[in-house]
């Protein structure tokens, strides 16, 4: 196949490959830029033309293709002049071939559900025409509408349907295209180094004839798969490369996703000045060509940015903007990933309402695309988001689907290289069986081969179950950390890092038991900040914060290991200490005192002096735990009465 290419290689220099930014984009402008070689198709006797294959004159497809290919860039112009032109046709052929062209460049120009609904029209005459080739296009068409779709397993069938026909033709620039397309969807799905594959074979077909825009787009979609790998700075390499090939003036369009490519390479190595910088310029080739989904892409990154820099009010004002604009153009990826930023800048905000209502249309976009990278990062962000809301139960749930995906992801790689190598080793396995029943003289080096190959295939299958294994414990180890996580934060207060209440009474509970039944002292201490409402609504809530985290570490540093402190509530603190007597009470309290007020606390006044209230209740054999804390807390109240900052003992 690779040698057919080769040989026609000066009819396909204009097949164009992918990009960060419209990744689709640039396939149609292989069609549109295919009259500069039909004439030398058409003398290229052995080698089956466009023109030969769709039964068309070289002279209609040049003509066709050097009118779609003059106003590329402005959607308004030429989609009504292509119109205008089909409306002329009257042979059939010429009709539906012009017509799949149109549906090429709306493509081309992002207007996929036009597209879509303009293939479903064209249906019938295809089917009416009973021509393979014809049908062969259609697919080809189908399957780059099914890709602007996010649908990749539609795509990936068309296209190999397509290409198929095509390699029974032998019609290099079919293929060619059909090629990069097949190396698109790879790259969607994942599957980065068979993308990375086909571009450079045919990178090493065509690189021996150069053409400036071919190869400044085949150099931009190595660049691309280079950033998808996580090498940026060799991306802005291959990119700037790319850009240096073309004339911006004369390729606005194009030249605007390579600046934006530039710019969020920029952005992806923390270099924030030269992404905005190229950004902006991506931003005004776009309101010049009146580009609104290429506006929408650029205001995404843009808010990318102000959210890495903790402006997120603008961050949600760009992303507001291209919200609007993808919606309407029904692009189910870009919509998934702003309902994600959208959650995690309201998340930012601690706006509730507006963090969940976004991060529910994000989980519900997610699914309908159905893309695990997309699905790995909305379960992740649920995770987080409802673990701060203190909802463990949907964190716990979410968390443990985001497992389950990176279980899949772990199971699939493994796989794909399984196969890799079972197919070298088929490979090589058949060619060595071949050399051997040519030395019918050797059966002694025959024999020998077959022990190998048996050998061989026994230590393939010991490593494929080893690695299933090994897939299998890491999914389970991953749970079973995600468990006790979860459990940690179930009885842990998610502010100070303190038992929560839940903690903090079954270990009351148990110590309770313990001291009754072994008829030991037990002390069950309530704490009360003193004043604590007024420090908030003086100095801010965030300084309230600091308070508490403050007051729980330095009084936890005075305390033995055995005792334990934890939040009860609000500013209250319930204090659990084993083996120890009433007399001891008031020592501990002028300990916790001075400790508490040993060092300045950020946002308070140097002189600001931190006073608190406890009350105490000494274990007694008729106590259950609520009398305890309920004489405790009525100690709290007396010491409150007496004016404060003191410890009283419950009667």
């Amino acid at each position: 196949m690779r040698s057919i290419i080769k040989r026609a290689y000066h009819q396909i220099m204009s097949v164009t490959p992918a990009f960060s930014r419209f990744l689709h984009k640039f396939f149609v402008s292989t069609w549109l830029l295919f009259s500069v070689v039909i004439a030398a198709a058409a003398a290229q006797e052995r080698v089956p033309t466009l023109a030969n294959i769709y039964q068309l004159s070289p002279e209609f497809i040049t003509h066709w293709n050097e009118q779609t290919n003059a106003a590329q860039d402005d959607a308004d112009i030429l989609l009504p002049q292509l119109d205008a032109q089909i409306a002329e046709i009257t042979d059939i052929r010429e009709q539906l071939y012009a017509q799949l062209q149109l549906v090429a460049v709306m493509i081309t120009l992002e207007q996929t559900p036009k597209a879509k609904e303009y293939l479903q029209s064209l249906e019938t005459s295809v089917k009416e025409l009973n021509d393979p080739t014809f049908h062969a296009l259609f697919q080809s068409q189908q399957a780059r509408a099914l890709f602007n779709s996010a649908d990749y397993a539609a795509a990936l069938e068309l296209t190999e349907a397509a290409l198929a026909h095509y390699l029974t033709l032998q019609e290099p620039s079919e293929i060619l295209k059909n090629q990069f397309l097949l190396a698109q969807i790879y790259y969607h799905q994942g599957k980065v180094k068979l993308a990375l594959d086909e571009y450079l074979a045919i990178y090493a077909i065509t690189k021996q004839q150069p053409n400036g825009e071919f190869h400044s787009k085949l150099v931009a979609s190595i660049a691309q798969v280079y950033s998808n790998t996580g090498d940026h700075e060799k991306a802005i390499e291959f990119y700037k490369e790319s850009l240096g090939l073309i004339n911006i003036e004369q390729q606005k369009f194009y030249a605007s996703v390579v600046l934006f490519n530039i710019g969020v390479a920029y952005e992806k190595v923390g270099d924030y000045d030269n992404a905005q910088d190229y950004l902006t310029q991506a931003l005004n080739l776009s309101i010049e060509l009146n580009d609104d989904i290429g506006k929408a892409y650029v205001w995404r990154e843009l808010g990318e940015i102000s959210g890495a820099q903790s402006r997120h009010q603008q961050a949600i004002r760009y992303f507001t903007q291209a919200y609007q604009v993808v919606t309407q153009a029904q692009d189910l990826r870009m919509m998934t990933s702003l309902n994600i930023q959208l959650t995690e800048n309201y998340h930012a905000l601690n706006n509730v309402e507006l963090t969940n209502q976004h991060l529910e249309l994000a989980i519900n976009q997610a699914q309908q695309l159905n893309v695990r990278p997309a699905l790995l990062k909305v379960h992740q962000l649920a995770a987080e988001v409802f673990s701060r809301q203190q909802a463990y139960a949907k964190a716990f749930q979410h968390q443990q689907r985001y497992t389950e995906l990176l279980k899949e992801k772990f199971d699939e790689e493994n796989a794909s290289q399984l196969s890799e190598l079972k197919v070298k080793f088929d490979s090589e396995t058949k060619a060595a069986k071949n050399k051997l029943l040519q030395q019918e003289n050797s059966l002694k080096q025959l024999e020998l081969a077959k022990q190998q190959t048996q050998q061989q295939l026994m230590w393939v299958s010991m490593a494929l179950v080893l690695i299933a294994m090994l897939a299998v414990l890491m999914g389970l180890r991953s749970q079973v950390r995600a468990r006790k996580r979860f459990k940690a934060m179930a009885m842990t207060d998610e502010l100070t890092g303190a038992p929560n209440r839940r903690h903090i009474l079954e270990y009351a509970r148990r110590q309770l038991s313990i001291a009754q039944d072994s008829q030991n002292d037990l002390i069950i201490a309530m704490l009360d900040l003193d004043k604590f409402k007024a420090i908030n609504d003086q100095f801010g809530h965030d300084v309230g914060d600091a308070v508490l985290i403050h007051f729980y570490q330095s009084t936890q540093a005075k305390l033995r290991n055995l005792d334990r402190l934890g939040r009860f509530g609000g500013e209250e603190w319930l204090l659990v200490m084993p083996g120890t007597a009433s007399a001891q009470m008031h020592s501990i309290f002028e300990k916790i005192r001075q400790a508490i007020n040993a060092a300045p606390i950020d946002g308070l006044p140097e002189n600001y002096r931190l006073t608190f209230s406890m009350g105490v209740a000494h274990v007694q054999t008729s106590d259950d735990l609520d009398s305890l804390i309920k004489r405790a807390d009525e100690a709290v109240y007396q010491a409150k009465a007496q004016g404060r900052d003191r410890c009283i003992e419950s009667a």
